[in-house]
């Protein structure tokens, strides 16, 4: 039994014609085999003109315009000696749920600094060096992107 079907891959239509066959006729070697026919492309069937005047509808063409630059918002203006030296970054995208350090606060190196709330798991973030904290860019309830700084600390 052979079936005609319309394939179409990666956008591009092909007419293929299969034949069903038995367990034995695809273990037989002594049967002679003809060459495959390469598979060729299909046109679109054209679409059929509308048959009443009504329903005829001339397309406009699409305009689009090139989204506006997003405007950042402007830095934030710290003198560089209120920062410290080694910042404390987010390692994941999440949600602050608490900071347990202020700025002055004395930390040492694995200390927990605050808890960033992601996946809904609760990651304690730890200092990486031991010194005063400098700034904290951040408060409970901030949502956080990765890799944002989330406070500095200063090590001397």
């Amino acid at each position: 039994m052979q079936k005609r079907l319309r394939v179409t891959v990666n956008g591009e239509e092909f007419e293929v014609t299969i034949e069903e066959m038995d367990e034995q006729e695809s273990v037989s070697a002594s049967r002679p085999t003809t060459p495959r026919p390469q598979p060729r492309p299909v046109k679109p069937p054209e679409p059929e003109a509308a048959s009443k005047p009504e329903e005829t509808k001339k397309e406009e063409p699409v305009v689009e315009q090139a989204p506006a630059a997003k405007e950042e918002p402007p830095a934030r203006e710290e003198p560089a000696a209120d920062r410290g030296d080694v910042e404390v970054t987010a390692p994941l995208a999440g949600s602050i749920k608490s900071v347990n350090v202020s700025v002055g606060d004395k930390v040492s190196t694995g200390e927990t600094v605050l808890t960033l709330e992601a996946l809904k798991l609760e990651n304690e973030i730890v200092s990486p060096a031991d010194g005063t904290v400098a700034t904290v860019e951040i408060s409970s309830g901030d949502n956080v992107d990765s890799d944002a700084v989330l406070m500095t600390i200063d090590s001397a």
